[in-house]
């Protein structure tokens, strides 16, 4: 195994890799349009090179989440926890893709190796000295990438650029009313969105039937901000993904 000329190894594999960054590219962009709208500036140049200023993908999530907060409405804010929900997920595939360390191996020649660096750093270190051994390598942070995998990972990826332009327009007030509630409708009426409003719906009714259930209590603490909420959800991803 091993990284050098890696990419010319399976070049479908190496395009469809290409094609998911660059899917990827365009959602970041729209993420800085979506501050424009929020922040209903004349200038969106200006707002869209502030965002993509900022280092971090959780500096730029916070600032996202703390304008939503503040200049959507209810129903708007619905759909926005829904695409970025979809967005998170589309962060997490393509990052690996991104970031992590590529390489081949002459027995599977039908894909690409995908390595934790985390992993290949502890293990490079561990065989720097020549005088031992070198570690075979631990194959739980070994993945095989064929070109069906990477399909499935730009499928899962382009619906949600779909549906980051279409809650651009469903927030931008220069557009009308009327222009504003279809572009509203046509997100809601995605499936994946829809499902997603739906579970939504369904555990706030839950949520207000137990209340109704309980003893009186004293008034219920303040409604968690769309920031909060997003942080609790990544937060229960990382323990799941630690779990397993």
């Amino acid at each position: 195994m091993t990284v050098e000329g890696v990419m010319s190894r399976n070049k479908e594999v190496a395009t469809l890799v290409s094609e998911c960054i660059g899917v990827w590219a365009d959602i970041e962009f729209s993420h800085g349009s979506l501050l424009a709208a929020m922040l209903h500036t004349t200038d969106p140049h200006v707002t869209v090179a502030m965002y993509l200023s900022l280092s971090s993908a959780h500096s730029r999530g916070a600032v996202l989440d703390a304008a939503a907060d503040k200049a959507l409405t209810a129903r708007e804010l619905d759909l926005y926890e829904a695409v970025m929900n979809f967005v998170e997920g589309a962060y997490d595939e393509r990052n690996k893709l991104a970031h992590w360390c590529w390489g081949y191996c002459d027995e599977l020649p039908d894909g690409l190796v995908l390595i934790d660096p985390r992993y290949r750093m502890q293990y490079l270190a561990r065989n720097f000295r020549k005088s031992t051994p070198p570690t075979p390598l631990d194959l739980r942070h070994v993945f095989l990438v064929r070109k069906q995998d990477v399909e499935n990972i730009l499928e899962r990826l382009t619906p949600v650029r779909h549906y980051v332009s279409l809650l651009g327009g469903a927030i931008w007030r220069e557009n009308s009313e009327s222009d504003r509630a279809a572009l509203r409708r046509l997100l809601s009426d995605e499936p994946a969105v829809q499902k997603w409003l739906d579970d939504l719906n369904k555990s706030r009714l839950e949520k207000r039937e137990e209340a109704l259930q309980r003893k009186p209590s004293p008034p219920r603490a303040k409604e968690p901000s769309a920031k909060q909420r997003r942080d609790a959800a990544l937060k229960k991803r990382a323990l799941k993904k630690r779990g397993a």
